[in-house]
């Protein structure tokens, strides 16, 4: 198939199955750790009269802000060179922050419990 085909390498032969393998690694361990999150959150934090429309509304945003990223991640590569990071890892570090400070802990609590205390604040 098409997504394990790499072009042959004669001056680094184990490059294409170490990028192979790193990709994969990547898409499996953002699957089971951070990616369902921007889903899954939206789901607990919106009180239940808002939450089918919150829900939309923040999938809509998720998935636009990966076709973006996406987008113009070569044109940035291209002219960060090296740093083309610097600024993912800045928004993360921000994610990071924000989450830590204004994003409750939702673990083990119902729908409700988690309604009434976002009320509150």
């Amino acid at each position: 198939p098409l997504l394990t085909w790499a072009p042959p390498s004669p001056l680094e032969p184990w490059a294409p199955p170490l990028c192979i393998a790193a990709a994969a690694g990547f898409v499996g361990s953002f699957a089971l750790g951070l990616g369902p999150v921007a889903l899954l959150l939206p789901a607990e934090v919106f009180p239940a009269a808002y939450r089918s429309t919150g829900a939309a509304l923040a999938s809509s945003v998720h998935w636009t802000a990966q076709f973006a990223t996406t987008f113009v991640f070569l044109l940035q590569a291209e002219r960060l060179g090296a740093a083309a990071f610097v600024p993912h890892a800045a928004l993360l570090l921000f994610g990071l922050v924000f989450a830590a400070v204004h994003v409750p802990e939702t673990r083990g609590k119902s729908l409700d419990q988690i309604e009434k205390e976002l009320s509150r604040s």
